[in-house]
């Protein structure tokens, strides 16, 4: 085994900052809209740019077009290819114009809401490096690793013992196989890889949907600097098994954000269309039959309540893509179809004091996203 070791966990990459992972993650049995108390509807958020805003990836309702600057939705160049052609990526188009795409925004509050509760770590069973010089190899958790509480995945079926704050809100995806019993080398007894946990067949539906977020600024061309890394992401230690052609995780301390505090090298990156600062994006947020502390939580990863940044999209790590929240619009009614007023202090007070929350996670999450701005 390579005696290569990637350690992020303690000293972050530039431009990163480390959340804390929680203690325990606690699993249990969700909602599933059968409780007369769930809220549903839908509410709509608008944000504020403070930093141009450039994410890829397909709108839920694709336009078809030719965009403004003459590169169709999806096209994809290299850097040099656009810069010595004069393109232009660009952003994606709904029916209305340019989108960021909400499975875009998924992501981004899915991974903060898993920062701020007692959340599995999503660990990466059955994954497969797709470039570099480990493309093809496969990505596995150690024993170590499945002994935290954090690397075992959260399980659907028959089988569930339930599931962690985040899964259950978001849903779990179809398990993937266990991974290989055997692998080449000497190891320690705490680096042997064995089987994970069998996984029964089927995912779990999440109970909250997000629209494209939606401007009504035209766009304008920035030059994206090439960024150093991508964040949000789950940061763990690695160890690299050339005999295996296995990238083995060993530990998890916690989850990557960017913190914008990297300037631009110069020279590099790329011409890209993106929402202008000061420009205003909406984006309508569903939820079905989820509690007032689920709720509180959402509002928590949305930067709602508490009030915090919000990053998204790409070259985050010098700056780009912030948005901070500005306005919610609310939608929402009861289990017998009766409209709900909100009540985001109850909403928050049922979170906070709720089993689910993790505060250090919280608090690390908000204060990465405050740090440091102008």
């Amino acid at each position: 085994m390579s005696a290569e070791h990637f350690d992020h966990g303690d000293e972050p990459w530039p431009g990163l900052g480390v959340v804390p992972a929680c203690d325990t993650v606690r699993r249990s049995h969700r909602s599933s809209g059968a409780d007369p108390s769930a809220i549903y509807g839908r509410f709509t958020v608008v944000y504020r740019a403070e930093r141009p805003v450039h994410a890829v990836g397909a709108p839920r309702v694709p336009a078809g077009l030719i965009t403004p600057l003459g590169a169709g939705p999806g096209l994809r160049l290299e850097s040099t290819e656009a810069r010595a052609l004069g393109a232009v990526r660009p952003l994606p188009r709904g029916l209305a114009g340019v989108v960021v795409p909400g499975a875009a925004l998924r992501t981004v509050v899915r991974l903060r809401h898993a920062a701020a509760t007692r959340s599995c770590a999503a660990p990466p069973m059955g994954w497969t490096v797709t470039a570099g010089a480990e493309a093809g190899w496969q990505v596995r958790p150690t024993p170590g690793a499945l002994a935290d509480p954090g690397f075992v995945p959260c399980v659907t079926g028959a089988a569930s013992s339930g599931m962690c704050p985040t899964c259950g809100l978001f849903g779990a995806p179809a398990p993937a196989p266990a991974p290989p019993a055997r692998v080449e080398g000497d190891e320690s007894e705490a680096d042997v890889p064995v089987p994970g946990p069998r996984l029964r067949d089927g995912g779990l539906r999440g109970r909250v949907w997000f629209d494209d977020l939606t401007t009504a600024t035209p766009p304008t061309r920035v030059q994206l600097p090439t960024p150093a890394a991508f964040a949000p992401q789950t940061t763990s230690e690695v160890v690299a098994d050339d005999a295996a052609q296995t990238l083995w995780v060993r530990r998890w301390p916690g989850r990557l954000f960017a913190t914008g505090l990297v300037p631009p090298t110069a020279g590099g990156g790329e011409t890209v269309e993106a929402v202008p600062p000061g420009a205003e994006l909406e984006a309508d947020v569903g939820v079905d039959g989820v509690s007032a502390a689920e709720l509180g939580g959402l509002l928590s990863a949305l930067g709602l309540a508490p009030g915090s940044l919000v990053r998204i999209g790409a070259g985050l790590s010098h700056g780009f893509g912030r948005l901070r929240p500005v306005n919610v619009r609310w939608s929402l009614y009861d289990a017998a179809g009766e409209p709900l007023a909100p009540a985001v202090r109850t909403w928050r007070a049922a979170f906070a004091g709720g089993p689910d929350y993790w505060r250090a996670g919280e608090v690390a999450l908000v204060t990465l996203h405050t740090r440091g701005e102008p």
